[in-house]
């Protein structure tokens, strides 16, 4: 769990603090990634990427600031994404991954090292099959897509701006809901998970006269 300038650990009765920020000098840690309890990464508002390794935390500069999200198959398959570009680790070093989409302020995510896709908050994503990177437009769907999760390849759900929600059913992606056009607020959802294919959390806010709201959809077919 990522709370400001540190990351929370869990065990099993409060959260305590792993002391992130100190040695690393990561600021505004936006997400944490996990392959076991000696294998944690985390990113934020800086170039900086920190990884814990059981005996404490090191860091690396890599790609540019404002990462929003870091993701893994395994400890030699790691991803960072950040406003401006995308970054992977193959267990030895950082490297640049070339999108025609580019970088964003959405989310990295997968369902194994041959399944990876990059949602930028704009209007055209990013999907890795293990061989070549593809470019996917969503130009015709109201909103963009901002972050992305599902139980299998062929069902995927995705949600961003505008109440964005789509779905991936393994070929292609279709929008199932947004908000009205000219409607007097602004939905803007910021994850998604759920349990299994039939349970499916969709959360955010709504922006608009009175202030901000909370948002939470749920899915149940």
């Amino acid at each position: 769990l990522c709370s400001g300038d540190d990351v929370l650990f869990f065990d099993g009765v409060t959260f305590e603090s792993m002391g992130a920020s100190e040695p690393t000098g990561l600021r505004g840690i936006t997400d944490v990634w996990v392959s076991s309890r000696d294998d944690v990464w985390a990113v934020g508002d800086d170039a900086i990427i920190a990884h814990y390794d059981g005996g404490g935390w090191g860091r690396t500069i890599a790609g540019s600031p404002f990462k929003s999200s870091i993701w893994g198959s395994g400890p030699t398959d790691v991803y960072a994404l950040s406003t401006f570009d995308l970054v992977h680790y193959d267990g030895l070093r950082w490297t640049d991954i070339d999108l025609d989409a580019g970088g964003g302020d959405g989310q990295v995510w997968g369902t194994s090292a041959s399944d990876v896709w990059v949602m930028t908050d704009d209007s055209e994503i990013s999907h890795f099959d293990g061989v070549r990177w593809e470019t996917i437009d969503t130009f015709d769907f109201v909103g963009d897509l901002a972050a992305v999760w599902g139980p299998s390849p062929d069902d995927l759900w995705a949600v961003g701006s505008a109440g964005a929600i789509a779905h991936f059913d393994g070929d292609s992606w279709r929008q199932v809901a947004h908000q009205t056009i000219g409607a007097p607020y602004l939905r803007l959802f910021v994850a998604v998970h759920g349990a299994s294919s039939e349970d499916v959390w969709a959360v955010g806010q709504q922006l608009g006269e009175g202030g901000s709201t909370g948002l939470i959809f749920r899915y149940q077919p």
